[in-house]
């Protein structure tokens, strides 16, 4: 949550210009998690609207959530979560979303964060193929996964092992424009740095390996 309080700060204007689902999340968990009354109001407006419109169903739910989060109804935060999970396997989003629902994960941890434990104990799990009740504990508790590979390469093959169990990728941006216009301020994934810290990482792994 310190992460989060990072990107949507206390001092963030409320959006009016972006994805339409994006906006209006963004507003009503920004309000909620600085427990702000004054942008409440407006956010649960534009939440309470967009719930009642057309767009995308499991969206719509996921904002349903955060509204009965606000009010602190477990049943309906049971309702919204699962029929998220559900719809969002029927929509037109990558493959490993519908095979496991990260956002379904963020919701509720955002209600454990939020609300009383007595209120949060009754929220329902989803039953659905797309939510894990074992990692969604794993996740609240703070237990990191410890990743283990299933096959690994014999001795000679080693570096390869190395490859695979090495650490994800450091996130490296560039802003190859400097200028007045908006567009100019736009940064980008510097891939190639990416892959060449990535290298210089296994590398060093494998060379203090060596020397022990």
């Amino acid at each position: 949550m310190d992460g989060a309080k990072n990107v949507l700060t206390h001092s963030m204007p409320p959006s009016t210009n972006g994805y339409r689902f994006l906006c209006v999340m963004s507003d009503l968990v920004s309000a909620l998690l600085w427990d702000d009354k004054k942008s409440l109001e407006p956010a649960l407006k534009k939440a309470r609207r967009f719930a009642d419109s057309k767009k995308p169903i499991n969206e719509r739910e996921a904002v349903k959530f955060v509204l009965a989060l606000h009010e602190k109804d477990a049943a309906a935060m049971s309702e919204s979560l699962s029929n998220f999970c559900v719809k969002v396997a029927r929509t037109a989003a990558p493959q490993f979303e519908k095979r496991i629902s990260f956002f379904a994960y963020g919701l509720y941890a955002l209600a454990h964060h939020l609300l009383p434990f007595e209120i949060f104990e009754r929220i329902s799990l989803p039953k659905t193929k797309n939510f894990s009740e074992i990692y969604a504990k794993r996740l609240l508790g703070g237990e990191l996964a410890q990743p283990k590979l299933y096959f690994s390469f014999p001795p000679e093959f080693d570096v390869f092992n190395q490859i695979l169990n090495a650490l994800p990728a450091k996130t490296v941006l560039h802003q190859p424009f400097d200028g007045p216009s908006p567009s100019d301020q736009i940064r980008f994934l510097d891939h190639d740095a990416m892959v060449e810290n990535l290298a210089d990482e296994i590398l060093k792994a494998r060379t203090l390996n060596q020397n022990l």
